[in-house]
């Protein structure tokens, strides 16, 4: 009779994971490479750098254009409530609403 052998498989640890859920193109894809080498700690080449410059350079623009939107829209708030905030005299206000009910539809 033989022998039964058993079959041992090695066990594979690999350096780091990348989760690839995300992403959208290539970019993407070598950005989460990049940020997982870096992550594992393991050694980062020059167009690992360059990618993770230029995305930081996308997400920093993209977030100077919300900023500058934003500021647009608290600038006109303020600019319409302190219009708000002039009133009119007593006299004219009260011309204006008698004026107001002789000429509704």
């Amino acid at each position: 009779m033989k022998k039964t052998e058993k079959k041992t498989t090695k066990k594979f640890k690999p350096d780091f994971t990348v989760d690839l859920t995300t992403a959208e193109d290539s970019a993407d894809v070598c950005l989460a490479f990049a940020l997982g080498r870096f992550d594992a700690g393991k050694p980062l080449t020059q167009n690992d750098f360059d990618i993770i410059v230029a995305a930081t350079a996308d997400y920093t623009a993209e977030m100077i254009l919300d900023m500058q939107m934003c500021t647009a829209c608290v600038f006109r708030a303020m600019m319409k409530a302190a219009e708000e905030k002039l009133k009119m005299p007593w006299y004219k206000r009260l011309w204006k609403k008698i004026k107001g009910i002789f000429t509704r539809k």
